[in-house]
C-alpha cells in the first residue's frame, strides 16, 4: 500500500511541477511580448553632433605660456580620517586588552594597555613640541 501511496504522491508532484512550468512558460511569453512593446515604443536616439576641431595656434607667446596647476594637498583628507582611525584603533586595542584579561593571563593585557597609553602621550607631547624639534614626516602619494 505504501509503494503505491507513494508512486501516486510522486505523480501528483510530477504534474505539479509541470503546471508551474507551463505557468512559467506563459509569464515569460507574456513578459517577452512586454519588452518587444516597450522598444517598437521607444523614441529614436538622435544622432550626436560632431565636435568642432579646435584650430591649433603657430606658435606659443610669452604671456600663453603653460603653468603647471598647483598641486591640492591631501593632507586635508588625511586629517579628516585621522581622529576617526586613531578612536577606532583604540578602541579595538582596548578590546585586545579586555580579551587578554578575562580569557587568559591578566599579565598579557599590561602592554596592550601600555601601548594605548604611549599612542596618547606622543600625540599630547607632539603638540608641545618646537618646530625644530620635530621630524618631518613623509609624504607619499
Amino acid at each position: 500500500m505504501d509503494v503505491l501511496a507513494g508512486r501516486q504522491r510522486r505523480s501528483e508532484v510530477l504534474e505539479y511541477l509541470v503546471q508551474l512550468s507551463e505557468i512559467d512558460h506563459d509569464r515569460t511569453r507574456l513578459l517577452g511580448e512586454e519588452y518587444r512593446i516597450r522598444i517598437s515604443n521607444k523614441q529614436p536616439t538622435p544622432e550626436p553632433a560632431e565636435p568642432e576641431i579646435p584650430q591649433s595656434k603657430p606658435f606659443i607667446t610669452a604671456p600663453d605660456t603653460i603653468e603647471p596647476e598647483p598641486k591640492v594637498p591631501i593632507v586635508k583628507e588625511q586629517e579628516d580620517m585621522k581622529p576617526t582611525i586613531s578612536y577606532l584603533t583604540d578602541v579595538a586595542l582596548f578590546v585586545i586588552a579586555c580579551w587578554l584579561y578575562l580569557f587568559k593571563n591578566p599579565k598579557l593585557a599590561i602592554p596592550v594597555i601600555l601601548l594605548i597609553m604611549y599612542r596618547h602621550i606622543r600625540e599630547a607631547v607632539k603638540d608641545k613640541m618646537p618646530a625644530w624639534m620635530r621630524r618631518t614626516e613623509a609624504t607619499t602619494s
